[in-house]
């Protein structure tokens, strides 16, 4: 049952190859040419590897690629009181959680443990 009447002389014109009047520029001709083709193509793009490893190692080396302004170092900045005060006892809170946990038994047994024998 054909849904769409087919002209297969379209879908020839469509997807046959296209020729190309220059001989030259057709890959598939000449092995030798060809050869050359992709032998030159990789050691153009071998040598571009090289050379931007070799420039991205000399920025890394003089640190010329992380170049960043300059900010005041820690040291120099007024110490706000108030945040000190919170962050101390956000730590003596955590402090006082593992303490209990250490203190408590384990909530869960383990599978692969023994209960221990009661006498």
């Amino acid at each position: 049952m054909k849904f769409f009447p087919v002209n297969n002389r379209i879908f020839h014109d469509v997807f046959s190859r296209a020729r190309v009047p220059s001989e030259s520029a057709q890959f598939g001709r000449s092995p030798s040419v060809d050869w050359l083709v992709l032998c030159t193509t990789f050691a153009l793009l071998l040598f571009g590897a090289i050379t931007a490893g070799v420039i991205m190692y000399g920025r890394v080396e003089n640190e010329n690629i992380f170049l960043s302004e300059k900010k005041e170092s820690a040291a120099s900045l007024p110490l706000d009181r108030f945040k000190l005060e919170r962050t101390v006892l956000f730590y003596e809170k955590k402090q006082e959680q593992f303490n209990a946990l250490k203190q408590k038994p384990l909530s869960t047994a383990d599978p692969y443990v023994s209960p221990p024998e009661k006498k």
